[in-house]
């Protein structure tokens, strides 16, 4: 999916233009300063980085605990809602 609208949390849509420029000009080039993403503006494409194990640790520990963290860290994010859901699925069995 082309960024920005793979960036856009599908509850809360921010307004394009912000995003796009703040994708641009502050988000991206500061996760490729860290080494978590590489970036290219022409096609506008983002990929794994070589430090991005580091944050992907993260993105793991978040989705199998999806059912312990706070809403508002999961509504919106598809991925962590499904998770939660199987999760309590499973707890109400």
């Amino acid at each position: 999916m082309p960024l920005p609208r793979s960036a856009v949390m599908p509850n809360v849509p921010p307004d394009p233009d912000t995003l796009r420029v703040r994708l641009r000009h502050v988000h991206l080039p500061m996760l490729a300063e860290m080494g978590f993403v590489t970036w290219e503006a022409d096609p506008w494409r983002a990929s794994r980085g070589p430090r991005f194990d580091e944050v992907g640790a993260v993105f793991e520990a978040l989705q199998s605990d999806a059912i312990e963290i706070p809403d508002s860290l999961v509504v919106g994010c598809r991925r962590l809602e499904a998770e939660r859901q199987e999760r309590q699925e499973r707890l109400d069995r």
